[in-house]
């Protein structure tokens, strides 16, 4: 391998950041492995998150509810205090 002047390694730093900032500006077609998925994969996707979000709305309302009937059953009426009666005695 032949050892690159600073001159050279400058120029071939610069061209690789040229490259870096055009594929980011412009986009890159990438290697196969970064391939989109096909059409029913973003279906797929999309119904997975439909069905998570329905399963976190329904818990919610089921705590909620299971809160409310259990806060009405569980409340003890006020204890029953005993009469004063007044007395003519001191």
């Amino acid at each position: 391998m032949k050892d690159l002047t600073t001159e050279e390694l400058l120029e071939v730093e610069d061209e690789r950041r040229r490259r870096l900032v055009s594929a980011f500006l412009h986009g890159s077609d990438g290697d196969a492995s970064s391939a989109r998925p096909g059409p029913f994969g973003s279906l797929l996707g999309g119904t997975i998150l439909a069905l998570v979000i329905c399963l976190v709305v329904a818990m919610v309302i089921l705590v909620q509810k299971d809160i409310a009937s259990n806060s009405s059953t569980t409340r003890t009426p006020p204890a029953a205090t005993p009469a004063v009666t007044a007395t003519g005695h001191r």
